[in-house]
């Protein structure tokens, strides 16, 4: 397997976006929690100028977020919420950019038509770096997901996305990698 270092090193190096990477062990969808942020450290680490990261589970980010409210500038400690030892959380500043209550209607090929929420939300735009933390736990099979909290996911160079294999549907026809 290529490691999250190799990944995003290799995407970085990508002409043309979105790179749509899947942290495929950290699926809600599949039993996972939500909470690693791995994807993130490493993005922030090699200072992505441009990325989406998202839904991390973290309700008190989200909370911590809509209390300071939209433009705020603020620093959290990101993930890491379900008490595994091995996921630690990682600190991020930013300027809040959204806040909402995470309600979205998918319109991929996945669900299409069904009403869903991610729960209270939140983006936080942490040095170019997108973070879409949420209460609730989903995977992210649908670019709806980040369209109803104002991110355009094709306006990105990578795409981070908690789904093992549902999102293939809806971001492969969006990423020409």
């Amino acid at each position: 397997g290529v490691s999250v270092r190799s990944a995003i090193a290799q995407a970085m190096q990508l002409e043309r976006g979105p790179v749509v990477l899947a942290d495929i062990s950290d699926n809600p969808g599949g039993g996972g929690l939500g909470d690693d942020v791995e994807i993130l450290r490493e993005l922030l680490d090699q200072r992505c100028p441009d990325a989406v990261v998202g839904p991390i589970w973290d309700p008190q980010a989200a909370q911590t977020c809509h209390r300071a409210g939209l433009g705020a500038q603020v620093t959290l400690n990101v993930g890491a919420r379900g008490g595994q030892s091995q996921v630690k959380p990682v600190a991020i500043t930013g300027r809040v950019i959204h806040v909402g209550n995470g309600e979205f209607t998918y319109r991929g090929p996945m669900c299409t038509g069904t009403r869903s929420t991610m729960g209270s939300c939140a983006v936080v735009d942490a040095a170019g770096i997108k973070v879409l933390v949420s209460a609730g736990r989903l995977q992210n099979l649908d670019p709806e997901m980040f369209r109803s909290v104002g991110i355009e996911p094709t306006n990105h160079h990578i795409v981070a996305v908690k789904s093992s294999i549902h999102f293939r549907a809806a971001y492969e026809p969006l990423s020409p990698t």
